[in-house]
Order: structure tokens, then sequence, then C-alpha cells
């Protein structure tokens, strides 16, 4: 299990270095705006969403040894794609789609068929690591949790390394390659695994769920109501990090190196979340309950953090530090000052406070195994 968790952490990083490295590229297309970012990771979330179902249809269908081989060429995959994908992004994309970035539909839809391969492999590698690794109902959300959440703590580390170091010091393409490298200690990490198992006893490495247990209580009209309350909430997630993240971009004058560095502070939040959600969610009675719980919780707590930001008298202590950054026009260079208290203040406090509390509430993994078809970042 722990040679899978930094195999999947070794995808999850090497995930969000793609991101950031071909955010960059196809915003020379079209444009770096608060639409053209959205429609990028817009897209971007679609071939994980889509992937991720294809993943829990065919993951089903397979042994869990044979789910360990294919993560691994899912893994190989994806690292083979994005080791010819600057080239293919810069050059031979930019000249075949460019009559469709005319219009925010057409951006809409080059961005959906140039991440559609990529991100769908993506999304299926989670569905395959859990048949591989869940051995019984009862420890299900906890081993998802773990999963989950240990991908995610990955893509935090590359969503900081990836501004701060490779694309800094490597370009885009050594970035992206630096991502292969990544994809394949992954893959070969799953196939050592699966070579330890070969040894092990099919039978008793796919014991069959009890009649009666949780993973088919749900009626499947239920299910598909829960599947659409899931669905919304995603929705709701993503609105509240673009919100969140153009709060920050104005809130700390943001530069070349503050998406990565706030992105990595918003999935930290996330990954700690799913590691806790998925400890809870196996001692729950109602876990189902328990999900809308947290959905509520987090409306609230998002609207009092922002409250609370836009309401504070500027004379408020601690407040009254970031109504004077506010209000000047120097900044806090990320990347060139190295003031330590502004630092701190822009890059811990006011995340911390926009969205810690909601971004850590553990709604991911908090549910029937079912839901855990969930989607990768």
């Amino acid at each position: 299990m722990v040679l899978l968790g930094v195999a999947f952490f070794l995808s999850g990083a090497a995930a969000l270095v793609y991101q950031v490295v071909w955010q960059r590229i196809l915003t020379l297309h079209t444009g770096i705006g608060v639409v053209s970012v959205a429609l990028i990771v817009a897209a971007f979330m679609a071939g994980l969403g889509l992937g991720s179902h294809l993943g829990g249809v065919l993951s089903a269908r397979v042994s869990p040894r044979r789910a360990l081989r294919l993560f691994a060429l899912l893994e190989l995959g994806v690292g083979l794609f994005a080791a010819i994908s600057c080239r293919l992004y810069y050059d031979g994309f930019g000249a075949l789609a460019s009559g469709l970035y005319a219009t925010a539909a057409g951006a809409a839809v080059a961005h959906l068929g140039a991440f559609l391969l990529p991100t769908t492999l993506m999304g299926m590698s989670l569905p395959f690591l859990v048949r591989a690794t869940v051995r019984e109902t009862a420890s299900a959300s906890r081993v998802i949790g773990v999963l989950y959440g240990v991908n995610v703590l990955g893509a935090a580390a590359g969503a900081l390394l990836a501004p701060w170091v490779l694309v800094r010091f490597l370009g885009l393409e050594g970035a992206a390659l630096t991502g292969t490298v990544a994809n394949l200690v992954a893959a070969a990490a799953a196939l050592a695994v699966g070579h330890r198992a070969a040894h092990a006893d099919e039978a008793a490495v796919t014991p069959r769920p009890k009649t009666g247990e949780p993973v088919g209580a749900l009626h499947p009209g239920s299910f598909r109501l829960w599947t659409l309350l899931y669905a919304l909430s995603g929705f709701l997630a993503l609105s509240l990090e673009v919100a969140w993240f153009r709060l920050m971009e104005v809130g700390v004058k943001s530069t070349a190196y503050t998406f990565g560095t706030v992105l990595c502070t918003y999935l930290l939040g996330l990954g700690a979340g799913s590691l806790v959600g998925g400890r809870r969610a196996e001692r729950l009675a109602r876990p189902l309950e328990a999900f809308l719980d947290y959905q509520l919780l987090l409306i609230v707590c998002a609207a009092a953090a922002v409250a609370l930001v836009a309401g504070l008298p500027p004379a408020t202590p601690v407040y009254r530090w970031f109504f004077d950054y506010w209000r000047q026009d120097p900044f806090f260079q990320l990347g060139a000052d190295w003031n330590a208290g502004a630092l701190a203040r822009l890059y811990g406090l006011l995340p911390l406070a926009l969205y810690s509390a909601p971004n850590e509430s553990p709604i991911r993994t908090v549910g029937t195994p079912k839901s855990a078809r969930g989607r990768r970042p």
C-alpha cells in the first residue's frame, strides 16, 4: 500500500505540473484573463470527469491484479503524451485550432479537444487503483480517502514545484519531461506491486461482498439522485475555487508565481480534508446525511469568510496591514521580494482566512463506496 501511495503521489504531482505548463502555453492562444483560465480549467476537469466515469465502468470488469497493470499503462500513456505535449500545443495545435479561438465557445471546444486524451487517461487511474486496493466494503471509504488524499497532496507538491523550480530552471518543456519521469516511476511502482501480488492467491485478493452490505443498498433511482447531488457539489467546489482565486489574485497583487503557490495551499487543504474524511466516514451511521451536512457547512464557511474580509473595519488589528497594502501602489513581488512578514500574511494568513475551513471539510470521501468514482485534481 505504501508503494502504491508513492505512485499515486507522483501521479498527482505530474498532473499539476502538466496543468501549469499546458495552461501557460494555451493562454498564448487565448490571452490571460479570467474567461480564458476558466475555460482551460473547465476543459481540464471535464476530461478528468469523463475518464473517471469510464474508468469506473471498465475497472469493475477486471481483477485487482490486472487493474494494477492497467493503472501502470495509464501512467505510461499520460507520461508519453506529456513528453510531446509542449511542441504539440505550441506549434501543431495552435495552427490547427486557430480559427476556433475567435469566440469563447470556440475556445472551449479547442481546449476540450486539446485536453481530452491526457485528462481522460488521468481520470481513469483512480478507479483502477481503487479496484486494485479495496478489499472489503467496510474499509472502502478509508482506503479511497487515503488514495485521493495522497494524490491531492502530490498535486499540491506539483503545483508548488512547477513555477518555483521546474519552469523557472528547466523551462516549460523541461517541466513537462520531469512530469513524464514521475509518471514512469509511478508505473514502475505499480508493476512492482503487481508482481508481488502475482504470488498471492487470487481468490483471497478478490473477496465478494456479502449480501446486504451498503454497496448494494441504494435503489437505482436513489443512486441517481445522490449522483446528481455529488455533481452539484463539484459545481460548487469549482465555482468557489474560481471565486477564491480571483479574490487572491487581486488581494496579493499577483505575479507569475502566485497561481502555483495559491493552488498549493488550496490543494493541501483538500488533501487533508480527504484524509480526515476517509477515516471518519467508516465510523458514520448515516454517511449520506453527513455529506449534505458538510455541503451546508462549506457554504456557510465560504460566505462567512468573504463577508468577514469585505466587512471588517480598516482599523481592525491584523486586517489594518492588508488594508494599507491594498490602497498603495507598491506591492509584494513574489519571487523577487523575501519579506517574511508580507509572505506570511499574503500567502499564509489570507488564504487560510478565505478558504481553509470550507476547503478542509471532509466532503469528498463521505458516502457509499460507489461515490468513490469521483474526480482528480
